[in-house]
């Protein structure tokens, strides 16, 4: 998910923190999220606060 899906170089990657992170912003959204709306309303909020970092 996010940064983790585009390969950087090894000297100056962040691919792993940002995959760490993106999986902690979704399992975190997912968890407060009732499990009727949760995979729609969880994966807008990701996006919403992972964005600007990835950007």
């Amino acid at each position: 998910m996010g940064d983790a899906a585009f390969t950087t170089m090894l000297n100056l990657s962040q691919d792993g923190c940002q995959a760490i992170e993106d999986a902690f912003v979704i399992a975190e959204q997912l968890n407060r999220l009732s499990s009727q709306q949760a995979p729609q309303q969880a994966f807008a909020e990701y996006r919403r606060i992972r964005k600007p970092k990835a950007e």
